[in-house]
């Protein structure tokens, strides 16, 4: 017998100034019901829906395809969105290899806004993606502005150290800041997805956010996506599905509710970037990093971001943002790490080497060769005495 996730009930939990909204579900493998809850603001009660499973579904559709398990409910899909989620399953089962086409099986029902808000919904986290797309809402005259940023947590905190916490409510602090200045509705949402599941968030992002817009479906109308891919690059079906969003969240429209890419699907990271240097609020909250709240200058994200600026002739302008001391301490080890990138024939790294090719000189290539040579010996059988003895002689 196939193993068999089945939703049983949904309920709402109102507690002080949050409410929770409940998924009771039953996995074939284990005895006892389990509860997938997810958290929101009081200011959200009249927005959440209750009496459809779309939202569900779609949050485990991930975590049953990459186990090949089925995906049951008792409580009826909207039957605009019960066919587009076949749809998905459909394609995705097809193209991808770590995805399984799985049996979804559910009631069908018409599903009608109550709701007499229009809200939009847009990411929080201030990294790239997420400021380009509020940057090109401000520069589309096609688009309303979003009403709502969604900090989107989880649970990938719930069981961490300290660091993790103050991680976490250093970016919540980061965000909130940004809304209060510039006009946004903040809207955390906290769920224990991770504590049940264990699965990675960059393999569960796309879904588990479009299904927090499901869960709100009674004021949400849009959804302004922050694609991290673009149409140019070589596609990759079996990894983050937040790179080949820009295909899938079309099969998730439905009459109520629009998954929307104001940005086109041709906008890579770096031109996301050269739109930023001139959008000021870029400038002050960016945040890249991925360990602190503030920006390090020295995890990859940070130095892929701070090499692009360079490129650009922008580190300047985002001083706020970055230590411009820690990144001068590091720039040559910057440089040298982007000239490997290149060499292994990095995508990015192919795409702004000739924004940045003036700026590189002998002692970057020096240290990339040295890099490159000291990787290639501690590969070898012993190798650890001469990497040892090599680092000794070039520091």
């Amino acid at each position: 017998m196939r193993r068999t996730i089945q939703l049983r009930g949904i309920s709402r939990l109102s507690q002080d100034d949050t409410v929770q909204l409940q998924f009771h579900f039953q996995d074939s493998a284990q005895e006892q019901e389990s509860i997938l809850f997810f958290t929101f603001p009081c200011s959200c009660e009249k927005a959440l829906v209750t009496d459809i499973s779309d939202a569900f579904l779609l949050a485990l559709y991930p975590i049953c395809a990459r186990k090949d398990m089925d995906l049951t409910s008792d409580i009826p899909a909207s039957k605009e969105f019960y066919r587009k989620l076949q749809a998905l399953n459909t394609f995705l089962g097809h193209h991808s290899q770590v995805l399984h086409a799985i049996h979804i099986s559910a009631e069908t029902t018409e599903f009608e806004r109550k709701g007499e808000q229009e809200w939009r919904l847009a990411s929080g986290s201030l990294g790239v993606d997420c400021l380009h797309t509020l940057y090109c809402a401000e520069h589309n005259p096609l688009y309303p502005r979003p009403t709502h940023l969604v900090f989107n947590n989880t649970g990938s905190n719930e069981e961490g150290g300290k660091q993790q916490k103050e991680l976490l409510q250093g970016r919540i602090a980061n965000t909130q800041a940004f809304c209060k200045e510039y006009g946004y509705q903040f809207l955390f949402v906290d769920s224990n997805y991770k504590s049940l599941f264990g699965v990675r968030y960059v393999h569960t992002q796309l879904y588990i956010n479009s299904a927090i817009a499901f869960m709100l479906g009674h004021e949400v109308s849009v959804y302004y996506v922050s694609s991290a891919g673009h149409l140019f690059q070589t596609l990759d079906f079996n990894h983050a599905p937040g790179h080949i969003d820009f295909l899938l969240y079309p099969f998730l429209n439905t009459h109520s509710l629009d998954f929307c890419t104001i940005e086109g699907d041709w906008t890579s990271r770096f031109y996301k970037t050269k739109d930023l240097v001139s959008y000021p609020p870029a400038q002050k909250y960016l945040n890249v990093c991925f360990d602190h709240a503030q920006n390090c200058c020295i995890c990859e994200k940070c130095r892929r971001t701070l090499i692009t600026l360079e490129a650009l002739d922008a580190v300047d302008g985002f001083a706020p943002c970055f230590s411009l001391k820690t990144y001068a301490d590091n720039k040559d080890h910057i440089f040298a790490d982007f000239l490997l990138d290149y060499q292994k024939g990095d995508d990015y790294a192919l795409e702004i080497i000739p924004f940045l090719k003036k700026k590189l000189t002998r002692k970057h290539h020096l240290l990339a060769w040295y890099k490159r040579t000291y990787l290639a010996i501690r590969h070898l059988r012993g190798g650890v005495a001469l990497t040892k003895l090599l680092h000794l002689k070039c520091w």
